[in-house]
């Protein structure tokens, strides 16, 4: 089976959810198929601003891989307005990346029980204001993924990981998703 071209996973969730839990599930799942690329956040050592970043990942097109984001853009769309009052991104480019991970992209949320987040935020250091913003976080994070499950035409999984058969369900979906 082929991989399709520009294959892309975006695994999002607020802090604390189970994302790199899962992204390491999904590569392990792969195995030398996969190519995992961190958040903006979490790559070490000098990187250009995030609008260019991101735009330098959509242009990266691995053949024969699928590239797993552990987060990707949809954060800046929901902590740069809680945490900072503003986005570092003008319209343009928002609405560039969006539509190509519309098109492009399998977006998992990362939505376990409530409780569960909150053990897992206490759990981790977390980005300043993470912790007293919380639950405008949370509901900013649903309502985006809510409007988001409506225009990803079948290519968004909300995902509970303390389900017991939603590893299994999320594999079985994502392998429809990656082949042509």
């Amino acid at each position: 089976m082929k991989i399709r071209d520009y294959a892309r996973i975006v695994i999002e969730g607020i802090d604390g959810s189970g994302k790199s839990y899962l992204a390491n599930q999904v590569l392990s799942y792969l195995g030398e198929q996969g190519h995992y690329i961190p958040g903006y956040n979490r790559v070490i050592g000098h990187k250009p601003p995030m609008p260019q970043w991101w735009m330098d990942q959509l242009a990266y097109n691995p053949v024969g891989k699928v590239v797993v984001h552990d987060r990707f853009f949809y954060p800046e769309l929901i902590y740069g307005p809680v945490l900072r009052g503003t986005l570092v991104m003008d319209q343009s480019v928002q609405r560039y990346v969006q539509e190509f991970l519309r098109h492009r992209a399998l977006l998992i949320y990362c939505r376990p029980p409530i409780s569960t987040i909150s053990k897992g935020i206490e759990k981790e250091h977390q980005m300043k204001g993470v912790k007293e913003h919380f639950n405008d976080l949370l509901l900013a994070y649903d309502q985006l993924m809510i409007n988001e499950a409506n225009v990803m035409d079948g290519r968004f999984h909300k995902y509970d990981w303390t389900e017991p058969t939603g590893l299994a369900k999320l594999l079985y979906r994502m392998a429809g998703y990656i082949y042509e």
